[in-house]
């Protein structure tokens, strides 16, 4: 699109150096209707641009900090999963059956 209205904007100024007339109806459409058209179309697309750079950072800056949770809440369980109680023989089976179950509920929920 840039570069047809570069192309366009150049014929125009062509025609007006080399003196060839214009139809005034098309002259108008150019100066009245592409020109600002264009305009606004750069102003809104760099509008769009920022705010997709600003959604991007968020969605970057969200997802380090959920990152972060996680790996400490997997610290967590990694450490207690080492409890004293699991290696031991003489601990009871379903008091360490019930604690390892609910670290594993810990990990998928």
């Amino acid at each position: 699109l840039e570069a047809r209205f570069e192309n366009i904007k150049e014929m125009y100024h062509l025609l007006y150096m080399e003196g060839i007339p214009v139809v005034q109806e098309d002259e108008l459409a150019y100066s009245t209707g592409t020109v600002p058209n264009i305009n606004k179309l750069r102003f809104v697309l760099g509008l769009a641009e920022d705010s997709k750079d600003g959604q991007i950072n968020k969605f970057a800056q969200e997802v380090d900090g959920r990152y972060e949770g996680l790996k400490a809440s997997l610290v967590d369980i990694s450490e207690r999963s080492q409890h004293p109680m699991i290696a031991d023989e003489s601990s009871d089976m379903q008091t360490c059956i019930d604690y390892v179950s609910a670290l594993q509920e810990e990990i998928t929920a």
